[in-house]
């Protein structure tokens, strides 16, 4: 019969340890731990290549260099600061964007990953240099 006090149909509380009860969360006493999930296998991806060199126009400062790129048919401008050694700035592909800078022999021009011959020789400022990529790919070092 049940205690004072509790409901038809109860009992005395189950404990742990008692023989055909669990507590939730545990796995019977003398029963094997639950296994681990196991995640699905993986399908085969073949290797990723080595990132490709950078394409399209990028500026590369070799010393501080002042740089300004902006759209000659609109005037707006797109880039205006100093670009520190060795860091890069990504041009946009985009049609009629020239170059100025006030120190041409600490920038490089890239196209595809490899200098242009646009800036060599050049010293100092230079205003109006096209980034066009065909321009680039045929320019020539310009004379001293």
């Amino acid at each position: 019969a049940p205690a004072p006090g509790q409901p038809p149909g109860a009992g005395a509380p189950a404990t742990p340890g008692t023989p055909g009860t669990t507590i939730p969360g545990t796995a019977a006493p003398g029963a094997p731990p639950p296994a681990a999930p196991v995640p699905p296998p993986l399908a085969s991806v073949p290797a990723a290549p080595a990132a490709p060199a950078a394409s399209g126009v990028v500026l590369r400062a070799i010393d501080n260099s002042w740089v300004q790129i902006r759209d000659s048919r609109t005037g707006r401008v797109l880039l205006n600061r100093t670009l520190q050694p060795r860091e890069t700035f990504e041009v946009p592909n985009q049609p009629g964007l020239v170059l100025s800078t006030g120190k041409a022999e600490a920038l490089s021009i890239e196209l595809d990953g490899a200098a242009t011959q646009v800036l060599a020789n050049q010293v100092g400022v230079r205003r109006d240099i096209s980034l066009d990529p065909e321009r680039l790919r045929n320019a020539t070092p310009a004379p001293r």
